[in-house]
């Protein structure tokens, strides 16, 4: 009835009116046990694409429930480019692990992103005598947790995409998350220009702490601690596509690419932290993104995400989602 009327519950709940959410459609057609409904979903960029949800019960369910999404809108995925797609880079990338002058560079970034944008935080002291509190300012330290050295402006410089964690008040725990992204433009041993990079706080640095391992590559580009480099949309700019961990939500993925002012921070899935399959030629992202118990059903739902670059929005947009059922 609900399909009929052109809408469908979401089964998130509204405590403060105490009613679940619903969705609309633009248009529901129905073909024999299933409708195909269509809906406009904007994007990060704000633009607005059509998509085609189709909607059918499992032979195991007593509801009704997604079954795929599929793109409508047409997507320009710019063009292809056969030298870039056999070099994946723009020169040649080190990571800190591999850089001679590692020991000089650390210093250098750690000196500046303390004098230069220090970290100060309230604190608050007891006189334990009369009970008074008094409020004051103590600064953090950055530290750095790892870099990677590369071209991402195209500036002609050395540049390095900097991670730092915080060193205080415990840095048994604190130097387990990225506090802050930086890239740093340097000439001459000196740093001539940085730039602020958009990041989820609370993310986890795989580096050392995790006992998880990010798929390898061996078309991919250059892989560092935090996920992988490479111009993958073939536009001259090599990107970062990061795989952000969190203590408990399932992670994301995420591109950093300058965009010849600033670097534009993006989501390509919020589902995982981890990307599956890389198409070159299609400039496609699939992700193997949720697993959740079906009742039942003796196995589990994996819900498949494929990604699409588009170069008119400048981001990734989900192409299509499948949902495939496995049994244990």
């Amino acid at each position: 009835a609900d399909l009929e009327q052109k809408r469908a519950i979401t089964g998130l709940y509204d405590h403060k009116k105490k009613v679940y959410n619903y969705t609309n459609f633009e248009e529901v057609i129905k073909e024999g046990d299933s409708y195909h409904c269509k809906q406009k979903v904007k994007t990060q960029s704000g633009r607005i694409l059509d998509y085609n949800l189709q909607i059918k019960k499992p032979k195991f369910r007593k509801y009704y429930a997604v079954s795929g999404i599929e793109l409508m809108s047409s997507i320009d995925i710019g063009n292809i480019d056969k030298k870039i797609i056999e070099q994946q880079l723009h020169e040649e990338i080190y990571d800190l692990k591999t850089d001679e002058k590692k020991d000089e560079m650390i210093k250098l970034f750690e000196d500046y992103e303390n004098t230069q944008y220090p970290l100060f935080k309230e604190v608050v002291h007891t006189d334990w005598d009369t009970g008074v509190k008094t409020k004051g300012y103590k600064q953090y330290d950055m530290k750095i947790l790892d870099y990677v050295k590369g071209n991402f402006t195209n500036s002609g410089y050395d540049e390095y995409f900097v991670m730092f964690y915080e060193d205080d008040p415990d840095p048994e725990i604190y130097d387990q998350f990225i506090e802050r992204v930086r890239c740093f433009i340097v000439s001459e041993g000196k740093i001539i220009n940085d730039y602020y990079i958009t990041f989820p706080r609370g993310a986890f640095f795989w580096g050392d702490y995790t006992h998880l391992d990010l798929k390898k590559f061996d078309n991919f580009g250059f892989q560092f601690s935090q996920g992988r480099i490479a111009d993958f949309n073939q536009n001259g700019i090599n990107e970062i596509y990061f795989s952000v961990l969190f203590n408990i939500e399932p992670g994301n993925v995420l591109v950093v690419e300058f965009n010849g002012n600033e670097f534009i921070t993006n989501y390509i899935s919020i589902d995982t932290y981890d990307i599956a399959s890389i198409d070159w030629n299609t400039k496609m992202i699939t992700v193997n993104a949720v697993l959740s118990a079906v009742k039942g059903f003796n196995g589990w739902q994996e819900k498949i995400d494929t990604f699409v670059w588009s170069e008119e929005l400048k981001e990734y947009v989900l192409f299509k989602r499948v949902y495939e059922y496995k049994r244990y």
